[in-house]
């Protein structure tokens, strides 16, 4: 799950397609449906995973951005689990945490530019 997780934040999560999945887990294709059932929940059980494991990491803040850029909108059931995350963060930081995120991710402010 981690490695799929690495998969979209380097692609995004519409721009990743199967293969790349396939290339960079070993997992065929067939393989990937029959324990996933679709780039979505592979998506969302990646997102998960580092939750669960990093939930402080910029990799698992990057998954957040992806869910609440690209998929949060047209997705009621991803919008519900990331409404109910951002709540339980009791935390006024977690705004702030994600735009500043966001931010570094654009690379608005690298000095060399």
């Amino acid at each position: 799950m981690l490695k799929m997780g690495e998969i979209f934040i380097e692609h995004g999560y519409e721009a990743t397609s199967l293969d790349d999945l396939e290339r960079e887990t070993g997992l065929l294709r067939g393989s990937l449906y029959r324990e996933f059932g679709s780039k979505r929940t592979m998506f969302e059980l990646s997102l998960k995973e580092y939750l669960e494991r990093e939930p402080n990491s910029n990799t698992t803040l990057d998954l957040l951005l992806i869910g609440f850029q690209e998929l949060s909108a047209r997705d009621r059931s991803l919008r519900i689990f990331l409404k109910e995350w951002y709540y339980s963060q009791r935390s006024t930081s977690v705004s702030e945490l994600l735009g500043n995120r966001l931010i570094e991710r654009s690379k608005i402010l690298n000095e060399s530019e």
